[in-house]
């Protein structure tokens, strides 16, 4: 059946070309969009083929698109978080073949205080999500999931551990055709160019809401970790930002961001704990570039636009309390505390430096946590008073699991751009030192992870006196944009 199937479709692939008498440029993309359509049509065929086995398994079990395994161990688990875009990915895989799993949110705000710990400890030590195990066994993340449906491991898993398949996730259509009922569509009127200066004037001044500075910053960023669940491409590494701004996701988020206008916020921001305020900065900070990348193209993915982006030049600017802050004011005025030797901080006659972190309570570890909007950045997440200290902790694990990269055989190390950047943020006298700065990211991870052990093993050479080559990966300024 299969040598049919494949051969109906070789067939085809002859006709398309016959049935379509174009020319020139038009012939040659007729040719690649035919040509792209078989060869996918041939994968999914031969992949279809090679999960027969699996297919006469399938029947009852699970409903919807997470639904329940087979019962007791004899599960697929998934260990996600909202916003995650490789979380996307992995859960659309399993839908789309048929696969039923069990999500477990690991964010501490929705009810998971104890998932990422419980996660970690059943995964080795990985802090990182997703997290995937089949009947208790784990498999890996994303790219491990994608890289054994491939090869068809992941399917023998199934079948060992008697989960059966269920009818598999059409694909989505394309937001466009989904908005078409109405449902989904955000307000065709919202402009989302700068007015004034700033970008969050959308609602007038006498009918600004009474929220605290804590539950609005907190309400904003669920917003936008919303927006990135429905709006993330097919292959979860790309973002539908064309749609994203239709959206009615992204007119609430508008909307409630012009609440930060109300008059005597500042203060209010000048009340919290330090904590507190670094929360709310942080929350903030990743909120605007969202808003900022589409209110404002092409965000800074631009080398040209990327000083005009981060000073507030372009318009990027909120007005909090009523004054105006842009990212660089957010990033290193407040949240590093203005440091006396970056031309970016307050100065000391500035009113908005009532909010500035003293430095002697700066956490270097924000710069795991601020996303600019670069497929370099780290991922996005929420942060409360509460978390901070485990989330910052979490993030700077993370981040160092896919940023650093040691190899003890040639006694070197490459690191994120990022660690280059602010390395006097990682040492005790805030200097260019990158062994002192080693130190200091060192200290943050747990004893035993991954990391920790090839960085003490690293330092320890350069203890020794031998030389140690430290190299900073370029940056990925590009945007995450899908592509159509």
């Amino acid at each position: 059946m299969l040598r049919a199937a494949l051969f109906a479709a070789a067939i085809g692939h002859a006709i398309a070309f016959r049935l379509c008498p174009v020319s020139g440029a038009g012939a040659t993309r007729l040719a690649s969009r035919v040509c792209e359509q078989q060869r996918l049509r041939l994968q999914s065929l031969r992949r279809s083929s090679a999960l027969a086995t699996m297919m006469s398994m399938r029947g009852g079990g699970g409903g919807g698109g997470g639904g329940g395994g087979g019962g007791g161990g004899h599960t697929v688990e998934v260990y996600t978080t909202s916003g995650c875009k490789y979380c996307v990915k992995a859960k659309k895989r399993m839908r789309e073949e048929g696969v039923p799993y069990e999500e477990i949110d690991v964010n501490e705000d929705k009810g998971g205080g104890t998932g990422r710990s419980e996660m970690s400890r059943r995964a080795g030590g990985r802090t990182s999500v997703p997290q995937i195990f089949v009947a208790g066994e784990h498999v890996g993340g994303c790219d491990d999931l994608c890289r054994e449906m491939e090869e068809g491991t992941f399917f023998k898993r199934l079948e060992a551990a008697g989960i059966k398949l269920k009818e598999p996730e059409r694909r989505e259509e394309e937001d466009e055709d989904e908005d078409e009922g109405g449902g989904g569509r955000g307000d065709s009127s919202l402009v989302l160019g700068p007015q004034d200066g700033i970008l969050n004037f959308h609602v007038p001044a006498d009918q600004l809401g009474k929220t605290s500075v804590v539950e609005l910053s907190s309400n904003i960023q669920k917003l936008v970790l919303d927006m990135f669940d429905k709006y993330l491409s097919d292959d979860g590494r790309a973002i539908k930002y064309a749609s994203l701004a239709r959206s009615r996701e992204f007119s609430e988020y508008v909307l409630q961001a012009s609440n930060l206008r109300r008059p005597g916020l500042l203060g209010e921001i000048a009340s919290l704990t330090t904590e507190e305020q670094m929360a709310v900065f942080l929350n903030l900070y990743n909120s605007m570039v969202v808003h900022g990348t589409l209110a404002v193209p092409p965000g800074p993915s631009a080398a040209e636009a990327r000083g005009s982006f981060f000073s507030g030049k372009s318009g990027v600017i909120y007005n909090i309390g009523g004054h105006n802050f842009s990212l660089d004011d957010i990033e290193h005025a407040v949240l590093r505390g203005s440091p006396s030797w970056d031309a970016r901080s307050f100065k000391e006659d500035d009113p908005r430096r009532v909010i500035t972190i003293p430095r002697s309570r700066f956490d270097p570890r924000i710069h795991f946590a601020l996303n600019c909007g670069a497929k370099s950045c780290p991922p996005i997440k929420l942060y409360t008073a509460q978390n901070l200290d485990r989330g910052l902790a979490l993030a700077t694990q993370a981040f160092c699991e896919s940023e650093v990269h040691v190899d003890l055989t040639s006694r070197s190390v490459r690191l994120s751009k990022i660690l280059f950047w602010y390395c006097k943020d990682f040492t005790p006298q805030q200097d260019d030192d990158h062994i002192a700065m080693l130190r200091t990211l060192t200290s943050f991870l747990p004893t035993g992870t991954e990391p920790a052990s090839a960085l003490e093993q690293l330092l320890a050479v350069a203890a020794a006196g031998d030389e140690v080559s430290i190299q900073f990966s370029e940056y990925d300024w590009s945007r995450n944009e899908e592509q159509s």
